[in-house]
């Protein structure tokens, strides 16, 4: 994803609406993991590139306005100011994603047409 978004620079703004993914696993399967005897597989993780990180800490070709999103479940508004220092970004845009919000913890599911 990281190439895809270098080379569709450069651009007046960028706005990233959220990871593709903080974490893949290290290593991937050539096959499907069997159940077996030797019970639940241990999978480790490594972090993805942070794009937003990126393309604001970009020398050339970056855009005159990156936004950001935060997701948040706690401490909504110092947990984004902190991000947006440490990505480098213009703007950031916080969501409460916390299970009080109902936003990705909900119990039932609203849909408006």
């Amino acid at each position: 994803m990281l190439a895809a978004v270098e080379a569709a620079l450069p651009a007046d703004v960028a706005i990233f609406a959220a990871a593709v993914a903080d974490w893949r696993v290290a290593q991937a399967s050539g096959q499907k993991i069997k159940k077996g005897a030797a019970g639940t597989p241990t999978l480790a993780l490594t972090e993805n590139p942070d794009i937003l990180s990126t393309v604001a800490h970009m020398k050339t070709k970056r855009p005159a306005l990156v936004i950001g999103f935060a997701a948040e479940t706690e401490r909504v508004v110092e947990h984004a100011k902190q991000k947006l220092e440490r990505k480098g970004c213009d703007w950031i845009l916080a969501n409460d994603v916390s299970a009080e919000s109902g936003v990705m913890a909900a119990t039932s599911t609203a849909f408006i047409s």
